[in-house]
């Protein structure tokens, strides 16, 4: 069993990381090493090792505002790029001066921006040098709208990825209405408008309408200076290195290694505990818990389901590693590698034991989250183990109210339970359980045979020693045919049952997908609309609701109510036949469940719950035996 899911790791890392391509579209071969072109090439096998960030294509930015809110950062890491190429080095330029300006000055009451990152400085006349001052630009987009409207186009946003966290998924681009971020090859982390794109603009036809800037259309002419100027080069900074991210995975690596040596042979908790500072330390403050192992489930659903996300190599290892040492030695990654069960640990001050039938219901919730998180991801709807991670916002101390409640009330109830995030929400923990179930070598709580003296009875904060079971009633063979034909006929019945549930319940779930609710939004504007024209005179003087960014998005996009319609129903498939499968796995958890019910296993000494236990070591300093 160990062997076969080995196997099936492997072969899905490889898929992720090797995808099929097709040989008539390279003229190179299929050797991407020996190829001059591979740091170029666009092609799945060419990316799929190298590292991806995102970025803002500014030709499909609207300037909604929503960089400069929805980033994690504080500021936003998109800031304003001043492609100086395009610049018309304008006296009245639209993207400094606020609209109606008659005083054409550095007064803070004619600026545009708020926060003054837009200089002006004078170069001859009549032309004017305009840089942005990072430090201070939020990402708002106002200078860019403004230079789309009246200018060349020259200020676009960018993500800057000196500042950029490259996380699991973009907080911005989850809200994005114009779906303008995108992943892209860091040995070209920029995508900046110049003169000679206009016709890729054009094609794409996304914000074409929205500005003539945006199809790169020289509006006013490039200056000719007759000082000794010299035009500044954009500056487009790199993102985080490919060593950094190896030695990300270098670390995970060797800490899974040590923290495995120290739970099965030095059976020490005290060093077990100082190894889970150093995660939480490094995971968690430094890295700020991206990227983590657990939120690159959804990375692999998508990458799996979506032959374009081209997912990286970090990522995978930050996937498997964990989940390949526990299939040998047990749940170490949850010991003290993990930096969210760490600064859980650290509350765990009067643990309470919550009893079997409260644990059985408890845990049921990971496994919806689970389930849940892959359909959400697999259909390319939302990260939702990103957007609700309870953590992140305390390890880069910018957590949202509302989230840093959710995390304080976790932790303060960590307390009196110890890891509920761990034991009754992590989704990756249900990974982790099912491969533990398989350990070769898993912690034992005494080195050698068992002494009965029940001092470890109660010594595990997560109900993860099962007690002995001894008084053993055999049951009668016609009682164990009969269990077995019920299970038989139960199990199957609870996935069709739970299966067509949710299959049910598709358009509820694909009602957060952002292309369902344009969809939704399209159609109540075209009632809306409808309904006017049948309506002669009445209303005539009503207001206009503002449109949503959504809708400025969409009528910019040039994009048809067909097609728009088009997208949200195959929307609607994804999630009608994701329905069936996720309601049929939750169903399947509920048979195993009741089977594990019904079938008791009888035991004679205390032993570590393999799924369970966390290989936390502090069963041992329980145990008098010692050797």
């Amino acid at each position: 069993m160990r062997g076969g899911i080995l196997a099936a790791l492997g072969l899905l890392s490889g898929s992720l990381l090797f995808r099929s391509r097709d040989k008539n579209s390279c003229s190179s071969g299929f050797d991407c090493s020996s190829c001059s072109r591979s740091k170029s090439c666009m092609l799945p096998a060419a990316m799929g090792a190298r590292q991806m960030v995102w970025q803002l294509d500014p030709a499909r930015c609207i300037q909604c505002g929503r960089c400069a809110t929805n980033c994690v950062m504080s500021p936003s890491a998109v800031k304003c790029t001043h492609a100086f190429a395009m610049c018309g080095y304008c006296d009245l330029c639209g993207g400094y001066f606020k609209p109606g300006t008659k005083t054409l000055d550095t007064a803070a009451e004619h600026q545009l921006c708020p926060t003054n990152a837009l200089k002006r400085k004078f170069i001859e006349d009549p032309f004017f040098e305009y840089t942005v001052n990072e430090e201070l630009c939020i990402g708002c987009g106002k200078c860019v709208k403004g230079c789309g409207a009246f200018g060349n186009g020259s200020l676009q946003l960018q993500v800057r990825h000196d500042c950029c966290k490259n996380c699991n998924e973009c907080s911005i681009a989850r809200n994005c209405p114009s779906q303008a971020f995108t992943r892209v090859p860091a040995n070209k982390p920029s995508l900046l408008k110049s003169f000679g794109n206009a016709k890729t603009a054009i094609l794409t036809g996304v914000a074409a309408l929205l500005s003539t800037a945006a199809m790169a259309i020289q509006r006013f002419p490039k200056p000719e200076f007759e000082s000794a100027y010299t035009q500044p080069q954009t500056q487009i900074p790199l993102p985080r290195g490919e060593f950094l991210a190896c030695l990300d995975v270098i670390v995970l690596f060797v800490l899974l290694s040590v923290v495995t040596w120290l739970v099965l042979k030095k059976r020490s908790r005290l060093w077990v505990f100082a190894m889970s500072v150093f995660s939480l330390v490094y995971f968690g403050f430094y890295r700020e818990g991206c990227v983590c192992s657990i939120g690159a489930i959804q990375n692999v659903s998508l990458a799996l389901f979506d032959n374009t996300f081209i997912l990286p190599l970090s990522v995978v290892l930050f996937f498997a590693l964990p989940l390949v040492f526990t299939l040998f030695f047990g749940r170490t990654f949850c010991a003290a590698v993990c930096p969210f069960g760490a600064m859980q640990d650290f509350f765990a001050f009067k643990p309470q034991a919550l009893g079997p039938r409260l644990n059985t219901v408890l845990g049921i919730i990971p496994y919806l989250y689970l389930g849940l998180a892959v359909l959400f991801a697999a259909t390319g709807t939302d990260f939702i183990i990103c957007r609700y991670d309870p953590f992140v916002g305390i390890f880069r101390f910018n957590a949202s109210f509302s989230m840093f409640l959710f995390s304080g009330i976790l932790l303060l109830s960590g307390v009196f339970i110890a890891r509920p995030y761990c034991r009754f929400l992590c989704p990756y923990g249900v990974l982790l359980n099912w491969t533990s179930r398989f350990s070769r070598k898993h912690l034992s709580i005494t080195p050698s045979e068992c002494i009965q003296c029940r001092l470890c009875e109660n010594s595990c904060p997560y109900d993860a020693i099962d007690i002995p079971v001894t008084t053993k009633s055999p049951e009668s063979r016609p009682a164990m045919v009969k269990k077995m034909m019920i299970l038989t006929v139960l199990i199957p019945f609870l996935v069709l049952a739970f299966g067509y549930t949710g299959s049910r319940l598709h358009e509820t779930l694909a009602g957060v997908d952002s292309r369902v609710k344009l969809a939704k939004e399209v159609l109540a504007i075209s009632k809306s609309s409808d309904l006017k024209e049948k309506k002669t005179g009445a209303n005539s003087n009503s207001a206009v609701a503002e449109e949503s960014y959504e809708i400025k998005a969409y009528k910019s996009s040039g994009k048809t109510e067909a097609q728009v319609y088009e997208e949200a129903s195959m929307v609607l498939k994804k999630f009608y036949v994701g329905g069936w499968l996720f309601g049929g796995f939750i169903g399947l958890v509920f048979g195993m469940m009741t089977a594990g019910r019904m079938m008791p296993v009888y035991r004679t000494d205390y032993v570590t719950n393999k799924g369970r236990c966390f290989s936390c070591a502090r069963c041992v300093d329980y145990c008098p035996v010692k050797s």
